[in-house]
């Protein structure tokens, strides 16, 4: 009888994985963010040691700095945008990751808040790396990172 009702719980669960509204649909752009920047093979950005690593790259010099150099495969217009990156790791049986930018040109500051949305019970590890390209933003100006898991 016990394990009966395991074996219904257990089919239960896999059956519901991947099915919870919060995590339905594409990952999200949201506030000055131009564009999700797909321009990279970064394998080594899925190791833990990156996650929660904050990237403010807004020159060529930058990305060699931030030992990206090997990684960001895609030219960026550096005349043009700034690339944030912000690594996140996610379980659960399905994941989505909201990106909001806010730049307060009289403040000289940016915020870059990732929520990450964790649905199910599943095991999978999954790590974004949250490129995303904003307008070019000045160097005098403040970068923060923020994330918030729900």
């Amino acid at each position: 009888m016990i394990k009966n009702v395991f074996y219904i719980a257990a089919l239960t669960l896999l059956l519901s994985c991947g099915k919870s509204p919060a995590c339905s649909g594409d990952n999200e752009n949201k506030g000055d963010v131009a564009a999700t920047y797909e321009g990279y093979d970064c394998p080594d950005l899925m190791f833990s040691e990156h996650i929660d690593q904050q990237y403010v790259i807004r020159s060529e010099d930058d990305i060699s700095s931030s030992g990206l150099d090997s990684c960001l495969i895609t030219t960026v217009d550096f005349d043009s945008y700034t690339l944030l990156g912000y690594p996140l790791g996610a379980s659960g049986c399905s994941q989505k990751f909201i990106r909001d930018v806010s730049i307060d040109d009289e403040a000289k500051t940016v915020h870059y808040l990732v929520t990450v949305k964790e649905c199910g019970s599943c095991l999978p590890w999954v790590v974004s790396p949250n490129f995303v390209l904003i307008p070019k933003i000045p160097d005098d100006y403040d970068v923060t990172f923020e994330s918030k898991h729900k």
